[in-house]
């Protein structure tokens, strides 16, 4: 539950409180590592999804442990709670739902139209994972695939962009996207690091 939470959207305090008391009740405890820490770290990070300051005391306590993973955990996800302010708005807002798709689908769209990098590579990560190809999805990351591919290289964020799109085209195997492929590899012939993402998406893509 904790994992999906990153890309749901989901304000539900009620589930967050579980999560928070559900935490609570390993650091209560000595952890040495095991299970305990593994689990520890999903709470904090589903509790960085909330977006909310509320379970900032929390991760405050885990962060004051004597284990250094779990301070690590704690304070990686204290940091997230700002992004996930500003993200769960637009991964969970529905006037940009198609009636047509999945929940799920509908909100990785949100994602990957948001002109947030870090929110696109989530979606693009969670898409090639989860193997995820429908053409609603993969027609928008051709679209912005297009549109930016041009400026891609400017930021080290633009590049894994840009390879993260290339790579599920490819992997979807699906040769509606080939010609789109072609033409950007054809229009960087003096960007190797570019072009040679390209390359590996249109041979998975034959595959």
């Amino acid at each position: 539950v904790c994992i999906a939470l990153q890309w749901s959207g989901i304000s539900d305090v009620a589930l967050y409180d579980l999560i928070e008391q559900r935490l609570n009740e390993i650091l209560v405890r000595k952890i040495r590592g095991g299970d305990d820490l593994e689990i520890a770290s999903w709470y904090a990070k589903g509790l960085a999804a909330s977006g909310m300051d509320k379970y900032l005391t929390v991760m405050r306590r885990m962060a004051s442990t004597r284990q250094p993973k779990l301070a690590h955990y704690a304070e990686e996800s204290m940091s997230r709670i700002e992004s996930y302010k500003k993200w769960n708005p637009i991964i969970s807002d529905e006037k940009n739902f198609h009636p047509d798709q999945p929940l799920q689908v509908n909100r990785f769209a949100n994602m990957l139209k948001s002109g947030d990098s870090e929110l696109k590579l989530m979606a693009l990560k969670r898409m090639r994972y989860e193997h995820i190809y429908s053409e609603y999805l993969l027609d928008i990351v051709r679209d912005d695939l297009m549109a930016g591919y041009k400026s891609a290289d400017a930021t080290s964020a633009g590049i894994e962009v840009f390879e993260s799109e290339t790579g599920v085209l490819g992997d979807s195997r699906n040769m509606k996207y080939h010609d789109s492929l072609e033409q950007v590899y054809s229009e960087t012939k003096d960007r190797p690091k570019l072009r040679y993402s390209i390359s590996q998406a249109m041979y998975e893509l034959k595959r």
